[in-house]
């Protein structure tokens, strides 16, 4: 029984071996295109989302995405190559909510959901991928 156990291991180690990297081969020189879009699948709810510096480089003047952080809270706005515009904050963030912010680099997707009627940021996330690098 030991050694079928062992066999099984070895044999779930491989494949595991296997698996990753495969995945990684496929990922390897990926990248995505991430200009600011807007999202309005839930009743209330903007959906936006972007990375910096494919909004900065886009081919129109008018994209940008954003989060600052203030004593007082956050504040997050977007533009996108169609001109729609929005915002939101919050007051009092979390030490999470304030790490996230601090964090956005040149390179971050940013994403953050805005309630229509009192432009208080619902959600913010943040991701610092490679393939979202141009």
């Amino acid at each position: 029984m030991v050694l079928i156990r062992s066999q099984k291991r070895s044999l779930l180690g491989a494949a595991m071996v296997v698996v990753l990297s495969f995945s990684s081969v496929a990922l390897a020189g990926y990248t995505q295109t991430a200009e600011v879009y807007f999202y309005t699948g839930t009743p209330g709810v903007v959906s936006v989302s972007g990375a910096l510096d494919a909004a900065r480089y886009s081919s129109d003047s008018n994209q940008y995405i954003g989060c600052d952080l203030y004593s007082w809270g956050i504040f997050c706005s977007a533009t996108d190559a169609y001109n729609n515009y929005t915002y939101c904050s919050i007051s009092g963030p979390t030490a999470t909510q304030q790490q996230m912010v601090a964090g956005i680099g040149s390179v971050s997707y940013i994403g953050f959901d805005v309630t229509s009627a009192t432009h208080v940021c619902a959600s913010i996330g943040v991701s610092n991928y490679s393939f979202t690098i141009h």
